[in-house]
């Protein structure tokens, strides 16, 4: 049973996953709109299936199996903004949620390139304007996921494109997914520093001051520095930091909207 958050502390809900934030009932009904043929026609069935329950054994494998339908489902413009903007409005009004880091793979919600990108990427922001709009006392900004699946040149064309719409809502990037064979971070500090930070020539070298710092290599978060030209590393919550090896640091919370 949902209840309102109007009595409750503000709260900000940091880097959690489009993927798994958004509530079946709304999947169901986007997957019905764009004509998705789903695993079932059972509406309960269908929640179990995107549902992890605490009293089961998860492992990252089953944690990652989920995002399939969830990415399919959202993987057109109209459904991307529909997450975007009920992600944003349910956790203001469920949990008086006022700060919101949305983080998603904009390449795993455009169907292999069916879709065109930037179309994606403009529908996410637009139902992120939405939201800003109607909830005025929320902050809320766009983190583009990498993937450790993904190819060196397609992370590259996601690292291009949150410079491109970094005025327009997108806030940062970080590197998510499940372990990859073949995969290595110190192969994208280049990467953060010679695409991240071309418009400006100034430096932001993750790998670098995470050894330097101890942190697990595995967060390689950035930010928007306040001068929005260059990228600054965030380090993982030391809550956190168990998760870090196995996947991203959104696997901490989850708005429940």
């Amino acid at each position: 049973m949902q209840t309102d958050g109007r009595n409750r502390q503000q709260l900000a809900e940091l880097h959690f996953h489009l993927g798994q934030a958004v509530d079946p009932h709304i999947l169901w009904s986007i997957a019905h709109e764009q004509g998705i043929r789903l695993p079932t026609k059972d509406y309960w069935e269908f929640h179990d299936l995107l549902t992890l329950r605490k009293e089961a054994e998860v492992t990252w494998e089953d944690y990652h199996k989920l995002f399939h339908w969830t990415e399919l489902i959202q993987s057109s413009p109209v459904a991307i903004e529909r997450s975007v903007y009920e992600v944003l409005n349910g956790a203001y009004r469920v949990n008086n949620i006022t700060l919101l880091e949305i983080s998603f793979n904009p390449m795993f919600r455009n169907r292999s390139g069916e879709r065109d990108l930037d179309q994606i990427i403009l529908a996410a922001l637009r139902g992120l304007e939405r939201g800003l709009a109607e909830f005025p006392m929320v902050r809320a900004g766009i983190i583009f996921l990498l993937d450790r699946r993904l190819s060196f040149d397609q992370n590259e064309i996601i690292v291009k494109k949150a410079r491109k719409f970094r005025d327009r809502g997108v806030v940062g990037i970080d590197i998510a997914g499940p372990i990859s064979n073949g995969f290595r971070y110190e192969d994208y500090a280049g990467l953060y520093v010679g695409r991240a930070t071309k418009a400006s020539r100034r430096r932001c070298t993750p790998a670098r001051t995470a050894r330097r710092k101890k942190w697990p290599m595995s967060f390689l978060s950035c930010r928007w520095t306040a001068s929005t030209t260059a990228f600054a590393p965030i380090p993982l919550p030391s809550s956190c930091r168990p998760f870090a090896r196995s996947s991203s640091r959104s696997a901490c919370a989850r708005p429940q909207t």
